[in-house]
């Protein structure tokens, strides 16, 4: 439960970038249109793409979904990617906004494939369906449906299209989701521990 509820932090932080991260390059940085609309385009293709495609062999080499050591590389790429995001609201110049955007589309495609195939290796074969349906409302509800409207409230809240903050407010959704995931590597230490000491 815990990765479907970090990924589900993974997808409010993803949702706002689709839908806002253009006007934020145009308002708040002043880009021009073009130039926004050109970098959002190229970045959202190759960073997630690239992070994804990374995310197989990287998951191999810990040993597989099904290894103790993929939850602990999930709390390390969540680590990594919230030290990533944390700059973003306050970089003024394009070039380092995209290049640290990418870095973060980058770990966060290899996020969702680790943590996706993490949960569904830690659930019987018979309810891997149901585990799967059960994320898909979790997204859907939690992540996809409340993301731009809470982006939206803040930036209202805060100063409107110049704010900074709904940006800043959006990847801090980092911290729940590595809490979730050291949670999740926490419990699996001391089911370990116990299945020793049997």
């Amino acid at each position: 439960m815990v990765c479907i509820c970090g990924l589900t932090c993974l997808y409010f932080i993803i949702t706002n970038i689709q839908y806002w991260v253009t006007l934020y390059m145009i308002d708040t940085i002043k880009t021009s249109t073009s130039s926004a609309q050109i970098a959002f385009a190229v970045l959202c293709v190759t960073g997630p793409t690239a992070g994804a495609v990374a995310s197989g062999p990287v998951t191999k080499y810990v040993g597989g979904y099904e290894s103790n050591n993929a939850l602990k590389l999930a709390m390390v790429l969540g680590i990594v990617a919230g030290v990533v995001a944390f700059p973003l609201a306050f970089l003024d110049n394009i070039w380092l906004f995209c290049i640290d955007l990418w870095f973060y589309l980058f770990v966060g495609g290899m996020l969702v494939p680790l943590l996706t195939g993490t949960y569904l290796a830690a659930v019987e074969v018979e309810y891997r369906t149901t585990a799967s349906s059960l994320g898909c409302i979790f997204y859907e509800l939690f992540g996809y449906a409340p993301a731009p409207y809470i982006y939206g409230l803040v930036q209202g809240a805060t100063g409107g299209k110049d704010s900074r903050w709904g940006l800043g407010t959006t990847v801090m959704f980092n911290i729940p989701a590595v809490v979730l995931v050291i949670i999740g590597v926490s419990y699996q230490s001391c089911k370990a521990k116990a299945k020793l000491n049997k």
